[in-house]
């Protein structure tokens, strides 16, 4: 029995590891957002009956532009119009014109 538990903690033990390191290493590359609580992310945090009030909060706290985790799926929210204006001219500024 000690074999088996033993066994089972340390394979939980190791996908946990590699999951947290995969959400470090990407997050790297994300805008900033408020911490989150692993593989729920922050979907208990944001408030059902006014989400936007959640939103608007942490928009002030963390910018125009900042990351969400919503139960495993990363999420960059744009909360103004120049935020929108400034990504949609990154995107686009990098791919090649389609000539007809």
């Amino acid at each position: 029995m000690e074999f088996v538990a033993s066994c089972l903690f340390i394979v939980v033990s190791v996908i946990f590891r590699i999951y947290w390191w995969r959400w470090k290493r990407i997050g790297y590359l994300l805008p900033p957002g408020p911490p989150g609580w692993p593989l729920i992310g922050h979907a208990l945090d944001i408030d059902p009956r006014n989400p936007h009030h959640t939103l608007t909060d942490w928009a002030k706290q963390y910018g125009d532009v900042y990351t969400l985790n919503l139960v495993g799926k990363r999420t960059v929210v744009v909360s103004s119009s120049e935020g929108i204006q400034v990504n949609i001219t990154i995107t686009f500024m990098s791919r090649t014109a389609i000539s007809d």
